[in-house]
C-alpha cells in the first residue's frame, strides 16, 4: 500500500478537554468545602488553604508565616512532634507545608482507608498548636544553617536581593518568604501563638478534597473535624 504524500490528510476531530467541576459546600462555622470524585484508585488528597501569607510578616519580623505554619506540625494540645511523625509514618503520608505571598496550603495525600485519621491529624495541628519550645528551638538551628549556606548560592543572594531592590526591604513583597538570620533568631514563642492568631480561621480557609470518597463522608468528617474551630 503506497501512500500519496502530495494529498494533505484529514485532520482528525478537535477533542475538546472538559475540566470536571467541583462541588462546593459551606460548613456551619464559614469554612468552604470544594469537593471533586475520583474513582479508579483507592486514593484522597486533601488540601486546607489559607489566604494568608508572607505578605502578612511584620517589617520586623519577616519569615514569621513561614516558620510559624512549619511549625504546625510540630506539637499540639493532643500530640507532640514524636507521635506526630510517627503517625504520619504508620499512615504513610507527610504533610507538606507550602507558603507563598498570598496564601498557605497544607496538603496531604493518603489512601482512602486512611484518609479520615490523616484529616484529624491536619485538624489538630490548624486548630490545637502549641508550638513547643523544645521544638522551636530545633527548627530555629535547622533554618539559622539554611539561611547561612544562602551566601555560597549566588543565584540565591540576587534573587532575595532582587525583591528588596524592587519593592524594598520593608514593603510585604520585599523580604524573603523563609526570612533572614537576624529575624528568625529573634522569633519567640507567643509570637508564633499571635501570629497564628492572626492568620488561621475557617472564614478565609478552603478544605479540598480530591479521590474515592463520597461526598456525604466529606462532609461529615469536615464537619467533625473543624466544625469546633473559630
Amino acid at each position: 500500500h503506497t501512500v500519496d504524500r502530495t494529498i494533505m490528510p484529514t485532520a482528525s476531530k478537535t477533542n475538546r478537554f472538559k475540566p470536571p467541576a467541583p462541588i462546593r459546600r459551606t460548613l456551619s462555622n464559614g469554612l468552604e468545602l470544594m469537593y471533586l470524585e475520583r474513582r479508579g484508585l483507592p486514593l484522597v488528597s486533601f488540601g486546607l488553604t489559607v489566604k494568608a501569607g508572607a505578605a502578612l510578616d511584620l517589617a520586623s519580623k519577616p519569615g514569621l508565616t513561614h516558620f510559624t505554619s512549619t511549625m504546625l506540625q510540630e506539637g499540639t494540645s493532643t500530640r507532640n512532634s514524636q507521635e506526630i511523625s510517627a503517625t504520619l509514618e504508620n499512615l504513610g503520608t507527610h504533610l507538606d507545608v507550602e507558603v507563598s505571598r498570598e496564601s498557605i496550603m497544607l496538603a496531604m495525600d493518603t489512601l482512602s482507608s486512611n484518609w479520615t485519621p490523616a484529616l484529624e491529624l491536619l485538624g489538630d495541628g490548624i486548630i490545637n498548636p502549641s508550638f513547643p519550645a523544645k521544638e522551636l528551638e530545633r527548627l530555629r538551628k535547622q533554618r539559622l544553617t539554611d539561611l547561612k549556606r544562602v551566601v555560597d548560592d549566588s543565584n540565591m543572594i540576587a534573587s532575595r536581593v532582587s525583591r528588596a531592590l524592587l519593592y524594598g526591604a520593608d514593603h510585604p513583597y520585599g523580604h524573603p518568604i523563609s526570612g533572614v538570620e537576624a529575624s528568625v533568631a529573634r522569633f519567640k514563642r507567643n509570637d508564633l501563638v499571635k501570629h497564628a492568631r492572626r492568620m488561621f480561621a475557617p472564614q478565609v480557609s478552603t478544605l479540598i478534597v480530591v479521590g474515592s470518597v463520597s461526598l456525604n463522608e466529606v462532609v461529615e468528617e469536615a464537619e467533625r473535624v473543624f466544625g469546633s474551630w473559630q
